[in-house]
């Protein structure tokens, strides 16, 4: 796995990365069936839905998305199809697992594995984020995908990890992917969590999210159907979601 940091503007900032990412996109992703089935939906009328979405609530992420499909020479089309593949398509292969909780010392874990395409594994980056406006953050990045939707820790010490959820329903809404990268922006953990369940979304992800000086780990099931939200304080106990979280589970 390799490292990178870049301190650039946002729009360059993804193009330096996509760059170290466009062989692997060119002779690795694009031979997968999921590629294939993905690419035929890019122009679909929930494509489109999703598209204007994320250009009216998240224009800066927006420019990330750009900025990929020049480092990767794609079509921005391709690449934001890309990015709403779990929105588009009911079961994609990859799938993580996180385990959570408190070890004897009283300390707060969370483990995570990453389960994505194994062709990718000697291309994927470990990255530092310091972008010209937003927090700066370290996350895992596959190719072709903005970050946030793996493993990642912003600089307000919130841990967000990760797993996938194999949602049947999957209506109008924002892309996971894009609500789990604007999550990377927040401040709290009661914000993180207003970010991921606040907005309507499409595709479904599981979140465990944990921060320094916190006590709380919380895990959230978010799905574009129902939310479910629960947290762990120090001492291992199920306690009440905040206010924040429990405003918007329906």
């Amino acid at each position: 796995m390799k490292k990178s940091t870049s301190v650039v503007p946002r729009l360059r900032l993804a193009c330096v990365l996509a760059s170290l990412a466009r062989e692997a996109w060119h002779q690795k992703l694009t031979l997968t069936p999921l590629w294939q089935t993905v690419m035929t939906m890019q122009s679909s009328a929930q494509t489109q839905v999703m598209r204007a979405a994320v250009q009216t609530h998240y224009p800066q992420i927006w420019l990330e998305l750009e900025g990929l499909a020049q480092g990767l020479e794609a079509t921005i089309d391709q690449v934001f199809a890309w990015n709403c593949r779990g929105d588009l398509v009911r079961s994609t292969s990859d799938g993580c697992t996180t385990v959570a909780g408190i070890n004897a010392a009283g300390e707060r874990i969370i483990a995570h594995n990453e389960d994505g395409f194994p062709q990718l594994r000697d291309d994927c980056l470990l990255v530092t984020i310091i972008p010209e406006c937003g927090l700066s953050f370290t996350s895992f990045a596959y190719p072709g995908s903005i970050c946030g939707h793996t493993f990642a820790v912003n600089e307000k010490g919130i841990v967000n990890t990760v797993n996938n959820i194999r949602a049947v329903h999957r209506p109008q809404g924002l892309p996971r992917q894009i609500l789990a990268r604007a999550s990377l922006n927040a401040n709290t953990l009661d914000e993180a969590i207003t970010i991921l369940t606040g907005q309507p979304r499409a595709g479904a992800f599981h979140h465990m999210l944990g921060q320094m000086g916190d006590t709380r780990l919380f895990s959230v099931e978010a799905t574009g159907q129902r939310l479910f939200c629960y947290a762990t304080d120090d001492s291992g106990r199920t306690c009440q979601p905040s206010c924040a979280c429990r405003s918007c589970l329906r």
